[in-house]
């Protein structure tokens, strides 16, 4: 039997397989050490003072989520000893050997594997962005990432929580969430080859030049 195409049995090769490259103009922008001085950092204390910062906190969130998309919180309140105990477990979970990692596989929606697909835009008639998911890696540092998904069951009805006056809806009509979530797949996909066909064609017009 062929061996499992885990992180580890890629490391081992010289070469990457094409199922893992990004067509370049999908790739991130930004190298694996440089980091946006920009991003939002808004601080959570005070969040359950109802006549006080809470107004403030909830207005700083909904101006990220209108420029951004994204934002890191301080201040949360999450006990430090929890989140080192939890990066240590994840740490040592990926240093395991692989057949043992591999009991776990949750590949192809095996034993509950998550996907990922923002409402916000939706239930935000367009206000808030949906940002994008890249990971930057390199080949000097191990990358951790803890994440945690938030979204409607699949039955779900999705629909703007409020449009204001003079707006028109971004939806024509109530969608469940599991067909949104088929939508943005099938716009993504289309995009992508899009994307893909632009490229080659410029490609092949500047070898026509180049004659």
């Amino acid at each position: 039997m062929a061996p499992a195409k885990t992180l580890d049995y890629i490391a081992q090769k010289n070469t990457l397989e094409s199922s893992f490259i990004r067509d370049e103009i999908s790739r991130p922008k930004v190298a694996y050490n440089q980091f946006s001085n920009e991003i939002p950092i808004i601080s959570l204390a005070g969040i359950d003072d109802i006549g006080g910062r809470r107004v403030e906190i909830c207005n700083q969130i909904a101006k990220a989520c209108e420029n951004w998309g994204i934002f890191q919180v301080v201040d949360h309140g999450v006990d430090q000893k929890l989140i080192s105990e939890m990066t240590s477990f994840s740490k040592g979970f990926f240093d395991l050997p692989p057949e043992e990692k591999l009991q776990f596989d949750m590949s192809d929606g095996k034993k509950g594997g998550f996907v990922v697909s923002s409402v916000l835009p939706y239930l935000s008639n367009g206000r808030f962005k949906k940002a994008d998911h890249r990971a930057v890696v390199n080949s000097s540092y191990s990358r951790l990432s803890v994440a945690t998904f938030q979204y409607p069951a699949t039955d779900a009805t999705v629909y703007p929580l409020k449009v204001r006056e003079g707006e028109k809806s971004v939806m024509e009509e109530p969608l469940t969430f599991a067909e949104i979530f088929r939508r943005n797949m099938s716009n993504d996909l289309e995009t992508a080859r899009m994307k893909k066909m632009g490229k080659e064609d410029k490609e092949l017009r500047d070898m026509q030049k180049a004659k």
